[in-house]
């Protein structure tokens, strides 16, 4: 294996690495993962009138029915695992053809 190959491998290595933290930040819901849930609701949604006054979707989804707001954040938080899964999924098939050169 050249020396190329195994620097190559390391990088791949430490992204498969960081990939996983974030998969486990996700699971565990993160407060990093709820803000960023937050930020979706809000981009996606805007801001919600309730009697004149506006507030942001995903405050107003929280206080008003919190067991919507959790199945939504489950639901976002299932489509990002999957995706960081996939990513990882490809790295690590990228770090096993080059150990195999």
């Amino acid at each position: 294996m050249a020396k190329d190959n195994k620097e190559e491998i390391e990088d791949l290595k430490k992204q498969i690495e960081d990939l996983e933290e974030e998969k486990d930040e996700y699971e565990s819901q993160s407060r990093d993962k709820e803000e960023a849930y937050d930020e979706f609701l809000d981009d996606v949604y805007g801001d919600v009138k309730i009697g004149g006054y506006e507030y942001a979707t995903s405050k107003a989804l929280k206080d008003v029915d919190e067991i919507a707001y959790r199945e939504g954040y489950n639901q976002w938080a299932d489509g990002e695992i999957t995706r960081l899964e996939e990513e990882i999924d490809d790295l690590k098939d990228q770090v096993k053809a080059l150990e195999e050169e």
